[in-house]
């Protein structure tokens, strides 16, 4: 059973029901981790995959070394010289992006995929505009070229 601020959910054979305590009985407002459209059921958004999450962490490590490569630091978002890293790159550069786009979502965790996929265009646009770095998503058929 999931809780959120006035909202119990459980899962039946059936599929997912949800008892509300709330006297609106208004879901798309009182719930975030559940769609509702009028005459159909509950449904859990879809967060994004393992995959997904991966293929943020490659992405923004790769995007890392290249910063670093190219003679940049973290001077961009602080004044003293920083190696961009995963972490760093990920919560000074990428989350203010996110946060930007989504102002409710806190953690990339809580991306859907469609969103996973746009923070990452906006972000990677802004990367290649500022900075002169650009890096395709990570894919299989990516790192096999980057391989070669």
């Amino acid at each position: 059973m999931k809780d959120c601020f006035q909202c119990k959910f459980y899962v039946k054979p059936d599929g997912l029901t949800a008892l509300c305590d709330a006297e609106s009985r208004s879901f798309p407002k009182v719930c975030d981790w559940f769609t509702y459209e009028p005459g159909s059921d509950l449904k859990e958004k879809p967060k994004r995959t393992h995959l997904q999450n991966r293929s943020l962490h490659k992405y923004l490590t790769q995007i890392a070394e290249e910063l670093f490569e190219s003679g940049q630091d973290m001077r961009v978002v602080v004044k003293l010289p920083i190696k961009p890293t995963l972490e760093n790159v990920k919560e000074e550069l990428f989350k203010p992006v996110m946060s930007a786009m989504y102002p409710d979502i806190k953690s990339t965790a809580d991306l859907d995929t469609k969103q996973m996929q746009e923070v990452y265009e906006v972000f990677n646009a802004a990367m290649g505009e500022r900075l002169g770095v650009s890096l395709p998503w990570p894919s299989m058929d990516s790192l096999m070229e980057k391989q070669r």
